[in-house]
């Protein structure tokens, strides 16, 4: 209930999980199915990352979270990326869930969804959050993409491509 409490509770739960999840899934899986393609690659991780989170109904936000940040990864050529996306988020849950703890229960956790966000008009301003958002995504992915065709690092493979002995053993 303190600010050394949160603190300690952001490293916990969003920092620490935040880089071994990213090793583990973007580091390991990520990198393991990347001889079967990178769409294969990113859905695997994505899949195993969702599963590993173990909810059904949280199944479909994580799938789509292990989906933006294995693109992230690949786009970025940086597992860097992922580690501090995947923390940055964790904390922005872990400081949400601090700062309504202290709410009433009804304003906590409202009886629907449209009045969680404010109504009608909440809802317009966050479909136009998600639209901002998106292209601020595509726009960053675009930018990691030219950034990568200009050092002649093709970012995404346009077909599946295999690995040689020696790109596997390393």
């Amino acid at each position: 209930a303190s600010p050394a409490a949160l603190v300690l509770s952001v490293f916990t739960t969003a920092a620490i999980p935040g880089v071994c999840e990213e090793l583990v899934f973007r580091g390991v899986v990520l990198s393991g199915f990347e001889d079967e393609g990178s769409s294969r690659a990113v859905r695997m991780s994505a899949l195993l990352f969702a599963l590993l989170h173990g909810s059904i109904t949280g199944f479909p936000g994580q799938y789509v979270l292990g989906i933006i940040i294995a693109m992230l990864v690949i786009s970025a050529d940086s597992i860097y990326a992922g580690m501090i996306f995947h923390t940055v988020y964790n904390a922005a849950v872990v400081v949400i869930e601090f700062l309504q703890r202290d709410l009433p229960p009804e304003v906590a956790m409202p009886a629907d969804i449209v009045s969680a966000v404010g109504g009608f008009t909440g809802v317009l301003l966050l479909a136009v959050e998600v639209v901002l958002i998106g292209w601020m995504m595509k726009f960053s992915l675009n930018v990691f993409h030219m950034r990568g065709h200009l050092r002649g690092v093709r970012i995404v493979p346009e077909k599946k491509q295999k690995f040689n002995r020696d790109e596997k053993l390393l």
